[in-house]
């Protein structure tokens, strides 16, 4: 236990566990009306049910539509309600409408509506005074609903806030360095070119190799709890869950298939996003807490001045750019950190494939457009060719590219050629998505223009021999 709230406690930026007087104003100053609903019947089950047994059933009566989240001083003023509210009445409505101190629950807001506070209080079906909610009868002392008595309940409800959320204290000293962690229900934590070194499930800790190493004990073990879970997605024809993509019964309908199983493998090649992703999905199913799930993470090395987490970030990215494109073909199995490999129906139309003659890359195809990726600010791709185990013809042909494209290797007995590449693109100091595909796909249309032209010109070689 103390283990585990060491490291709540030990987060940082985005994911850091806020102070008291932080937790305190953050919880005065929100707009709680306009959270999500989850986070809302929340909040208002605790304060309603905190140090009683004699609870009320908050979660299902706001599911059902019994109970509704009410604002004592409604959302439009009435000429009435304006004059209670005083001079600075559009200041205090402004501020204070949505948040914690002007809100409640009822079972009768189509009864209360935009009625003065007297008469919400009063009223004999659904007022304050009548109501068997505890935060209601509380309400139901005042005299008036004015700026006053915001102030006055919004102290009341943080300060019991402090009381439901007090900040939690840990006695766990660690006896060496700590390594950075989250949850899986991190959502904000970025894990981008981050290496695994061991994760905790349930207070157990267990070293890992890599993201696909615990994926696959996580996994495995969940399974093993409960079997009914993953076999029926393995097998469904449907496509009707969210999972049906990447797991089956059968390995050969994935890429690159993780046995779980008898008959039950789950894809493994994908982004650690996305197995992060898939994990909260599957978690969600067995219903039990992401936040029990807890990864510790070696620093990003650096080598030769090199950031190594952000080249494999840049990978992952290369990754997610090249499979998002219908026009070209990815090989992830031959793709690492430093090259992403792709082909094309244009150069395989005038490369194509030698059967049973293995490439420098042990494919039928002997060439690949390879994304390089070196030195973590600067990136192209590239035309490569192998000519192993390649046909006199195929070679003819690469000679002719050659006279038309020279690689800087021309010898005769060459093994590979890189005829072809690309402008070089910056990739930039935050590797925005968005601006990194944008280059990309310029780089894409360089390719596609190198075709065509190549194309145009072996033709024309072509008919001129005729």
């Amino acid at each position: 236990m103390f283990r585990n709230l060491f490291t709540l406690l030990s987060k940082k930026e985005s994911g850091r566990f806020p102070n008291d007087e932080e937790f305190r104003l953050a919880l005065a100053e929100k707009p709680v009306y306009l959270m999500r609903g989850k986070y809302k019947g929340y909040l208002f089950e605790r304060f309603e049910n905190y140090g009683t047994v004699e609870t009320k059933d908050v979660y299902t009566h706001l599911d059902y539509n019994v109970y509704t989240i009410e604002h004592i001083m409604p959302q439009h003023l009435t000429p009435a309600w304006a004059e209670e509210l005083g001079d600075d009445v559009k200041e205090i409505h402004e501020i204070w409408l949505h948040r914690l101190a002007n809100l409640t629950l009822t079972g009768y807001n189509p009864n209360l509506s935009n009625k003065t506070f007297i008469e919400k209080r009063d009223a004999k079906e659904g007022g304050y005074k009548t109501s068997g909610l505890r935060m209601n009868q509380k309400i139901a002392t005042k005299e008036s609903w004015g700026l006053k008595e915001l102030e006055e309940r919004s102290k009341e409800v943080v300060d019991l806030a402090m009381e439901i959320w007090a900040y939690p204290e840990s006695k766990f000293v660690p006896v060496e360095r700590e390594f950075d962690s989250c949850t899986l229900d991190d959502e904000n934590y970025d894990i981008t070119g981050r290496d695994i070194v061991k994760y905790s499930y349930l207070t157990v800790e267990q070293p890992v190799t890599s993201w696909i190493d615990m994926f696959e004990h996580v996994i495995k073990f969940l399974h093993q709890k409960d079997k009914s879970v993953l076999m029926p997605i393995a097998y469904s024809r449907e496509g009707n869950s969210d999972l049906s993509s990447y797991i089956s019964n059968d390995e050969n309908d994935l890429r690159s298939a993780l046995k779980i199983d008898e008959n039950l493998f789950i894809e493994k090649n994908t982004s650690t996003a996305l197995k992060i992703s898939i994990l909260r999905r599957i978690f969600a199913l067995y219903k039990v807490d992401p936040m029990d799930l807890v990864f510790f993470l070696k620093e990003p090395e650096k080598k030769n001045g090199i950031d190594d987490g952000r080249i494999t970030a840049i990978a992952d990215l290369f990754k997610e750019w090249v499979v998002s494109k219908e026009n070209i073909q990815a090989d992830l199995k031959r793709s690492n950190r430093t090259f992403t490999r792709f082909t094309t129906e244009g150069m395989s139309a005038i490369l194509p494939d030698i059967p049973n003659a293995p490439s420098g890359w042990n494919t039928d195809n002997h060439y690949f457009y390879e994304m390089v990726n070196r030195n973590g600010e600067t990136s192209y791709i590239h035309l490569a060719i192998s000519s192993r185990n390649s046909t006199p013809e195929f070679k003819s042909i690469c000679d002719k590219i050659n006279e038309y494209y020279p690689a800087k290797k021309g010898k005769e007995d060459w093994q590979w050629r890189i005829p072809f590449k690309t402008s070089k693109i910056q990739l930039g100091e935050k590797l925005d998505k968005e601006d990194v595909f944008a280059k990309l796909d310029s780089c894409l249309q360089e390719i596609f223009a190198f075709e065509v032209d190549l194309a145009n010109k072996l033709n024309q070689s072509n008919e001129e021999k005729l």
